[in-house]
């Protein structure tokens, strides 16, 4: 299989899921938290923006669906999301311009991505804090769905398997994934745990 048809499948996957998430959200699964989704949306915008620049043109379409689709649950959010205006999110706004500053002033990319990837977490941060407390307040099937879409990105890339990877070209799709793994952990551990028990009892038996 070619890294061309990995990029179409990490970009095809990726929109399935965000279509999910945006269904999620309409049908009142999902509260997605307005600041976050907009700071989300704008670092989305910045790992496009770094790329393009890079030539990094095996993982941008996947990063374009995942800008639009960032964009589109920020707008649904306005009316079906949760306010709040946390340090956090000062933070990371705070980021955002700063990322701004930096892209204008350097123009350098791999500084804009270093950049835009810590805007995401700083704006993914009250979000991974509301799972780890409540992890039923997301569902699991679109986070799992962007997972898998993350990983195929990371196949996209068209370079020799841990040999020959440009970090500069990497970074983005790796820390995609690693973000959002984590956040789908989350959601997942009060099943995880309740598994886990078996497994041993399973094992003690045999």
């Amino acid at each position: 299989m070619t890294p061309e048809f990995f990029m179409s499948l990490a970009t095809i996957v990726g929109a399935i899921g965000y279509v999910l998430y945006l269904w999620s959200i309409l049908r009142g699964e999902s509260k997605p938290k307005r600041m976050t989704w907009f700071l989300l949306a704008s670092a989305g915008w910045y790992f496009v923006l770094g790329n393009s620049s890079l030539d990094a043109t095996d993982t941008l379409p996947a990063l374009w669906v995942n800008a639009v689709g960032a964009t589109l649950v920020a707008l649904l959010s306005i009316k079906y999301g949760k306010g709040g205006w946390r340090t956090t999110d000062r933070v990371a706004l705070g980021g955002v311009i700063l990322t701004c500053l930096v892209w204008f002033t350097t123009e350098h990319p791999i500084v804009m991505l270093f950049s835009a990837a810590i805007v995401d977490c700083l704006a993914l941060w009250p979000t991974i804090k509301d799972v780890a407390e409540e992890p039923e307040s997301e569902e699991a099937f679109p986070w799992a769905v962007t997972v898998v879409g993350c990983f195929l990105n990371i196949l996209a890339l068209d370079v020799t398997m841990f040999q020959t990877w440009q970090f500069d070209t990497a970074f983005t799709p790796l820390y995609l994934f690693a973000i959002n793994a984590t956040v789908l952990a989350l959601i997942l551990r009060p099943q995880l745990i309740q598994v886990s028990p078996r497994v041993k009892q399973t094992q003690k038996k045999v």
